[in-house]
Parts: structure tokens; sequence; C-alpha cells
């Protein structure tokens, strides 16, 4: 059974505009679901049903998201249709374009692995330091300090301490409770 996705927007006449283009693609208005994101009715759609969507980016933000959602679509058993771009449409019984599309995903993975790892060696090789830098600030040297000296006052709570210098409770353990 065909059923509709639209991502919901402001935009009342849009949103009709959208509602008419599913309906001539074969997809009842009461098939129709309009949400904020494909990730909330995907559990509620059935092995051999069809999602059909006016706009792909109205289902992702970019070329790793669609390939992603389309292939946990295709894994699903449910079939897939976009109205306006591409006229696409895919079927889960179309195993070469499920492997094709799996492909090309861990592709774009391992690429953007690759230009990480490559950065990184890039900077290293032209001697930057890479990670948090060690030792303290002058600024964060104060606040400890600070932080001590109520702490041994006995007056404020560490939570209370750390809320008023702004202090992180993890630095206020490494720095000053457990170095006495």
């Amino acid at each position: 059974m065909k059923k509709g996705f639209i991502r919901v927007s402001k935009n009342a006449e849009q949103l009709q505009q959208e509602i008419k283009k599913l309906n001539q693609h074969g997809v009842p208005s009461d098939s129709i679901f309009l949400e904020r994101n494909l990730s909330l009715v995907l559990p509620q759609l059935e092995k051999g049903d069809t999602i059909v969507v006016c706009s792909l980016a109205h289902i992702c933000t970019g070329m790793k998201d669609l390939l992603s959602i389309i292939c946990e679509i295709l894994k699903k058993g449910i079939g897939f249709e976009s109205v306006d771009e591409y006229k696409l449409q895919i079927s889960p019984e179309d195993t070469q374009i499920i492997d094709l599309l799996s492909s090309l995903n861990r592709f774009r993975q391992d690429i953007a692995g690759l230009r990480i790892t490559e950065g990184l060696d890039k900077a290293i090789n032209e001697g930057k330091k890479l990670g948090r830098p060690s030792g303290m600030t002058s600024q964060m040297a104060h606040k400890i300090k600070l932080a001590k000296h109520m702490y041994e006052m006995n007056q404020m709570s560490i939570s209370q301490i750390c809320r008023q210098l702004k202090l992180n409770q993890g630095s206020f353990y490494r720095y000053i409770k457990y170095n006495k």
C-alpha cells in the first residue's frame, strides 16, 4: 500500500499542494503522514508498503542521511518513491540497488575517515599540537584558588561553589578535592 510522508511546515498552501501531488501519485489522503521527521513514520510502516515523498530535501539534510534512510527503508521491505526529484522509485526487491546504496554509503564514510586522517597527519607534520592544551590558564588558576578557599571555609556545597564560579565539577575534584 502506498503511504505518503510530508514534513510539517507552517505554509498551509504548500501543504495542500504536496497532499495533491501525493494523491495524484496514488497515495490516499488518509494514508499521508504529517510529521517533522521521517524516522517517526517508519515504525508505522509494514513490509510491502511504499513510502512516497514529494521532495528528498524533506527527508534528509544531505547525501549521508539520504543513503542511510533509503537503505533502512529498503531493508525493512518497504519501497520508496520521490515525486518531484529524479522520479526515484526503488522497491525492496531491487537487491542490486540496495547493495549499491549500501556500498555508496560505506564509500562516503571511508572517504570522510580518510580525509580526517590526512588532515590530522598534515597538521602533525606541520608541527601543530593536537588535542586539549596541557596546563592551566591564568583565569582557571584564579578560579581554582577561589574554589579552594571557598571549599576550606566549609560554608557552601561543592555544587554551589561550582555554580557560582562557573567551574566544572570534574575540574573541582581534579584540582582541589583530590590534590589537598
